[in-house]
């Protein structure tokens, strides 16, 4: 499975300030959806985001928490960028990572 582009940009986005951006990269080509499915991992949990989210009508959906199978998804897609890309090469920086993932 190749890790679809737009969502390893996501991935590389660290907080709402760098994702937001790559969200309205990625609606730009694919439109607004009804809702974002996310964890409950505090790096998602955003007033910004949410804030974000609620000024264009998308619903923020969280799953269960200890239930990744709900994501599962992302579940896979995790699987196979960190066998593909992390578990591959040696990064001294983020920059060096997203720059791998681009290329």
């Amino acid at each position: 499975m190749d890790p679809n582009p737009s969502l390893q940009h996501l991935l590389l986005a660290t907080c709402p300030a760098t994702s937001i951006p790559v969200l309205e990269r990625t609606i730009g080509w694919r439109g607004y959806p009804p809702k974002f499915r996310m964890n409950n991992d505090t790096e998602l949990i955003s007033v910004t985001l949410a804030d974000w989210a609620e000024h264009h009508g998308i619903a923020m959906e969280f799953i269960k928490p200890g239930t990744p199978t709900q994501d599962c998804y992302v579940e896979r897609f995790n699987r196979a960028y960190r066998d593909k890309i992390l578990n591959m090469y040696v990064f001294r920086n983020l920059t060096e990572a997203r720059q791998r993932t681009e290329s």
